[in-house]
């Protein structure tokens, strides 16, 4: 039996032998296809090479994008963002304010529940004049913003080119 044992792990050894040589091999065929990919895709070698060919590729480039009307689309969509910024600011900022309000109502709410369930008249009293104050106070805060708003309206001032001039629009 230990001959038997010998001569399955010789085989194992030699198995192994050939795996590593064959991966060797196949690392260094796949590493040498990979340098000759990128020697081939090399760009900024292939423009100093060949600099008055890649000024040509260059400038159609620029004139294919050009023709495209990209630029314009661009410009367009960048207008348009510019003039909706203060208005989604403004209702985030309005939505945060909301929910601000809802969960000091709810908290509110929760306190006077467990003042109310005690047996404590001071502090049945006292929760309902601190509710009753808390929800005067959110309200100012609500009119100055609303003044404030009114008083300082958001405006988008963008300009355009229109025949050859620029114009406020």
């Amino acid at each position: 039996m230990s001959e038997r044992t010998a001569d399955v792990r010789r085989e194992i050894a030699e198995t192994r032998a050939q795996m590593s040589e064959t991966v060797s091999e196949i690392e260094s065929r796949v590493s040498a296809g990979v340098r000759g990919v990128t020697e081939q895709l090399d760009v900024i070698e292939w423009a100093r090479q060949h600099p008055w060919p890649a000024l040509a590729v260059a400038f159609g480039l620029g004139l294919g994008l050009s023709a495209s009307g990209a630029d314009a689309r661009a410009a367009r969509a960048t207008a348009g963002a510019a003039k909706r910024a203060p208005g989604a600011a403004t209702g985030a900022a309005k939505r945060w304010q909301e929910r601000r309000r809802e969960r000091a109502a709810e908290k509110a709410a929760h306190r006077a529940d467990e003042e109310a369930s005690s047996p404590s008249a001071f502090g049945r009293l006292t929760s309902g004049i601190g509710a009753h104050v808390r929800g005067g106070v959110d309200q100012i805060v609500g009119e100055m913003r609303d003044a404030a708003e009114e008083m300082n309206p958001p405006a988008v001032q963008t300009e355009t080119l229109r025949n050859g001039a620029w114009t406020n629009g």
